[in-house]
C-alpha cells in the first residue's frame, strides 16, 4: 500500500469520527469545516510538493512525548472556553463539559497529527480515537436500536483494526514488513484482501442477525433488558450529573432541578398537536425513601427491598395504525389499545422523540390507545409504557376527554398508601392543618394545592442546607423555604398517604411552547422538566392530577377545547397550503437534517452482507476449483494431507515440529527420543515408523516423487 493509499485511509477514518462528533455534539457544521480545512492543507503541502522535498526528521523520542503532551494541553486550554461558551447557564454541567470538551480536544489534535504525518499517523491517533468514540457514546452518539448499535461497534472495530495497521507498521514493523524490505508475496496478491472481506460479511450477517432475531423473536426479553440497563444508566446518570443530556426521571429529590439546570434550551421533547399538550408523563413512582422515589414495577425497585417487582402488562398490536403522520417515517406503526373502550371523541399527539437521551415514551394521563412502530409494548401498572417502542420513529398518543378508569388490585393498593413511619405522624398533623373539614378526595386534594400555591414560594437557586439525619420534606414542611416542583409534589403525594387517599409522584414535561417554525409542533426543553401527584378516587376508580407547586396550573389535551378552536378559525385550513415542489424540498431537507450517523451505517450493511458474502464464495471457489484442475496441484495437495495426518499422530506423544526444523532434523529428534526414553515398545515402534516416513517422505518429495502414506 502506497502513501497516499495509507493517507487517504487515515482521512476517511478521522472524517467518520469528526462526523460521530459532530452529529453527536450538535457542532457537525464547525466539525465537517475543520476536516476540509485540514484536508485541503495535507492536499497542498503533501500532494502538490515533490514527495521527496517532505522528509521525517528525526527528533528524541522523550522530546517528541513532550511536545504532543504540551500540545494536547494546549489544544484542551483552547477548546475548553469555546464549549463551555455555548452551555452557559445558572449551573454548568460539569461532567458533561467535560465529555464535551474531551472529545472535540482528541479529534482536533487527531487532525493536527495526521496534518504533519498523513501517510504515517502517529501512535497517538489510536487512543484519542479511543477517547473520541468513548466520550461520543457516553453523550448519546450511539442510537438506542440494538442493530444499529451493533453496526457502530462494528464499524469503530474496524477502523480502529486499519488504523492501528497503518500506524504501527511505520513506527514499530507490525502487520507487515519493515520499510525496506521486501516479502515473498503469495500465489495472489488478492487473496489476504479477498479473506478478509469474506471475514467482514461473515461478521456483519451475524452481527445483523443476532440484533434482529432478538427485536422479532424475543421481544419480551429485549424489553426486560432494555429496562433493566435503562434503569442502571439513570441511576448512575442521577449520581453523576449528567441529567441533561439524558431525558428527566426525577427519582432523586433534586435529581429533576440539575436535569433543568444543566441545559435548560436544550429540546427534550417535541410533538405536533391541535392544541397544547400540556403535562406529558414519563415516570411514576409509588415508593418514597430517604429522599428518593421508587417504581414498584421497575428493577431498581428490586435493588432497594430485595423482593419481587410488580411485573407489567404485554400488550400485542390489534391492529395497523391509522394516523397520518406530520413527520415522514418509512416504517408502519401498529395500534396498542392501553384502555378498552375508548371515547368516540379523541385527539391525536404525534411525539418525537430523541434516541440519544433514551427510551422513555411520554403519553398524557387520559391516553386510552396509541400508534407506535413496536410488536409488543410492556404496560405498567401506573399507566406507562415502560419499554418495546422503537423511539426512532414519531408515536401517536390518542387522547379523551374523560380520564380513564382504573381498578387496582391489592398490591398496588398498599404501595399507593405507604408511608415511611418516621414521617407519617408529623405529615397526618401537618395535612389535617391544611384541609380542615374537606372530606371528598377531590376536596382534600384542593385544599392542600391551594395551601401550598399561597403559603409558599418557588425556587431553583435556592440551597437547601438541612440537618444530615433529617428527612427534607418534614424539614421543608417545617422551615417553608422556597423549592422546587419536586419538594411540592413529594409533599402532596406523602400528605395525601396518611389522610387516607392513594397517591404517586409523577415527573415529565410540560410542553406548552409553539415552534416558531410549525404552527403545530409544540416543544418541551430541558427547563420545562417538572413533578406533580396524581391522587386516587376510590368511587369513580380514576386518577386525577394534583397540581402544587407555586405559579402552575395542569393543563392537558381535552377534544371538547380541540372542536372550540376549530369552529373559531374562519375557515382556514393549513390543508389550503400549497403542496408543490417547495413543500417536496423542505421535506426532503427535513429528513436529510433527521438522518443519525447509526441509519446509513445500517443501511450500507444491510445492502452489502448478503450480496458481498455470495461474490466472496463464488470467487474462493472458482479459484480453488481452478487451482486443483492440474495434476500437480491435485498431487501437492495430496502430499500435504498425508504430511498434517503423520503431525496429527506424532503430536499426541508430545513431539510437535517447529517451523525452523526441517523434516530430517524433526526425524532425527523423534528416533533419538524413541531410543533414549523408557517408553512402551508399542510407542517406540510408532515413533520409529514415524521418523523414516518423514525422511521417506522428504526424499521423495526433492526427487519430485509421491510418497506412500504411513502405514503403522
Amino acid at each position: 500500500m502506497n502513501d497516499n493509499r495509507q493517507a487517504q485511509i487515515l482521512g476517511s477514518i478521522l472524517w467518520a469520527q469528526c462526523i460521530f462528533v459532530g452529529s453527536t455534539f450538535r457542532t457537525l457544521p464547525l466539525t465537517t469545516g475543520l476536516a476540509a480545512i485540514s484536508t485541503t492543507v495535507v492536499l497542498l503541502i503533501h500532494y502538490l510538493k515533490n514527495p521527496s522535498a517532505v522528509r521525517d526528521r528525526s527528533i528524541n523520542p522523550a522530546v517528541l512525548k513532550t511536545i504532543a503532551t504540551v500540545g494536547f494541553l494546549v489544544t484542551a486550554g483552547l477548546v475548553a472556553p469555546w464549549r463551555a461558551a455555548n452551555r452557559l447557564s445558572e449551573e454548568i454541567n460539569y461532567v458533561y463539559l467535560a465529555i464535551d470538551t474531551l472529545a472535540h480536544t482528541a479529534m482536533i489534535f487527531s487532525w493536527i497529527l495526521w496534518m504533519i504525518r498523513p501517510a504515517k499517523g502517529h501512535a497517538s491517533m489510536i487512543p484519542l480515537g479511543c477517547i473520541i468514540t468513548l466520550m461520543a457514546c457516553a453523550a448519546g452518539g450511539a442510537s438506542s436500536s440494538l442493530t444499529a448499535q451493533s453496526a457502530i461497534a462494528l464499524t469503530i472495530c474496524i477502523g480502529f483494526v486499519i488504523g492501528s495497521e497503518i500506524i504501527l507498521r511505520h513506527q514499530h514493523g507490525f502487520g507487515a514488513a519493515a520499510p525496506g524490505t521486501r516479502q515473498s508475496l503469495p500465489a495472489s496478491k488478492w487473496l489476504a484482501p479477498i479473506f478478509s472481506l469474506l471475514v467482514l460479511s461473515l461478521l456483519l450477517m451475524g452481527t445483523s442477525g443476532i440484533a434482529n432475531g432478538t427485536n422479532m423473536i424475543l421481544p419480551s426479553i429485549q424489553n426486560i433488558l432494555q429496562e433493566e440497563l435503562n434503569t442502571s444508566f439513570n441511576a448512575m446518570a442521577e449520581e453523576s450529573f449528567v441529567g441533561g443530556t439524558r431525558y428527566v426521571r426525577g427519582s432523586k429529590l433534586g435529581s429533576l432541578r440539575k436535569h433543568m439546570l444543566g441545559d435548560p434550551a436544550e429540546v427534550a421533547v417535541q410533538a405536533y398537536c391541535e392544541i397544547t399538550p400540556g403535562y406529558l408523563r414519563g415516570s411514576v413512582f409509588d415508593q418514597y425513601f430517604r429522599g428518593r422515589w421508587i417504581d414498584s414495577g421497575s428493577f431498581e425497585y428490586q435493588r432497594y427491598t430485595r423482593t419481587q417487582r410488580i411485573p407489567d402488562r404485554l400488550i400485542a398490536s390489534d391492529s395497523a395504525g391509522s394516523v397520518e403522520l406530520n413527520v415522514t417515517s418509512s416504517k408502519s406503526l401498529n395500534r396498542f389499545e392501553l384502555v378498552p373502550n375508548p371515547p368516540d371523541k379523541i385527539i391525536t399527539i404525534e411525539v418525537l422523540s430523541d434516541p440519544s437521551k433514551g427510551s422513555i415514551i411520554f403519553t398524557p394521563l387520559n391516553t386510552f390507545w396509541i400508534e407506535a412502530r413496536a410488536r409488543e409494548l410492556s404496560y405498567s401498572h401506573h399507566g406507562i409504557i415502560r419499554s418495546g417502542i422503537d423511539v426512532r420513529r414519531p408515536y401517536v398518543a390518542g387522547v379523551g376527554q374523560q380520564l380513564p378508569p382504573t381498578t387496582i388490585n391489592d398490591k398496588i393498593k398498599i404501595f399507593t398508601r405507604l408511608v415511611p413511619p418516621t414521617l407519617e405522624e408529623d405529615l397526618r398533623r401537618y395535612g389535617k392543618e391544611v384541609v380542615g373539614q374537606a372530606d371528598s378526595p377531590y376536596e382534600i386534594a384542593e385544599a392542600l394545592s391551594n395551601h401550598f400555591q399561597s403559603e409558599y414560594g418557588y425556587s431553583l437557586t435556592t440551597e437547601i442546607k438541612r440537618p444530615k439525619r433529617e428527612d427534607p420534606i418534614i424539614h421543608f414542611l417545617d422551615q417553608k423555604h422556597d423549592a422546587h416542583c419536586e419538594y411540592f409534589a413529594s409533599a402532596t403525594v406523602l400528605i395525601l398517604r396518611t389522610l387516607g387517599i392513594r397517591a404517586r409522584y409523577v415527573t415529565g414535561y410540560i410542553v406548552d411552547e409553539l415552534s416558531e417554525d410549525d404552527t403545530e409542533l409544540w416543544v418541551g426543553r430541558n427547563r420545562d422538566a417538572h413533578a406533580w401527584a396524581e391522587a386516587y378516587d376510590e368511587e369513580r376508580q380514576i386518577w386525577f392530577p394534583v397540581e402544587s407547586t407555586p405559579g402552575l396550573t395542569y393543563r392537558t389535551i381535552e377534544p371538547e377545547k380541540a372542536d372550540l378552536l376549530a369552529a373559531n378559525a374562519s375557515g382556514f385550513q393549513l390543508d389550503d397550503i400549497s403542496n408543490g415542489n417547495e413543500t417536496l424540498f423542505e421535506r426532503f431537507i427535513s429528513w436529510f437534517a433527521s438522518i443519525r450517523v447509526s441509519e446509513p451505517i445500517v443501511i450500507l450493511f444491510r445492502i452489502s452482507q448478503l450480496p458481498l458474502f455470495v461474490v466472496l464464495v463464488l470467487y474462493l471457489w472458482q479459484r480453488h476449483k481452478g487451482s486443483v484442475s492440474s495434476l500437480d496441484a491435485r498431487e501437492e495437495l495430496r502430499c500435504r494431507r498425508m504430511l498434517r495426518t503423520v503431525d496429527r499422530i506424532v503430536s499426541r506423544m508430545d513431539f510437535i515440529r517447529d517451523p525452523s526444523e526441517t523434516l530430517c532434523q524433526f526425524a532425527d529428534r523423534i528416533h533419538s527420543a524413541a531410543c533414549e526414553q523408557a517408553i512402551g515398545s508399542s510407542r517406540k515402534q510408532t515413533l520409529t515408523h514415524c521418523a523414516d516416513w518423514y525422511r521417506t517422505y522428504a526424499t521423495n518429495r526433492y526427487q519430485g516423487q509421491t510418497p506412500q502414506p504411513l502405514k503403522i
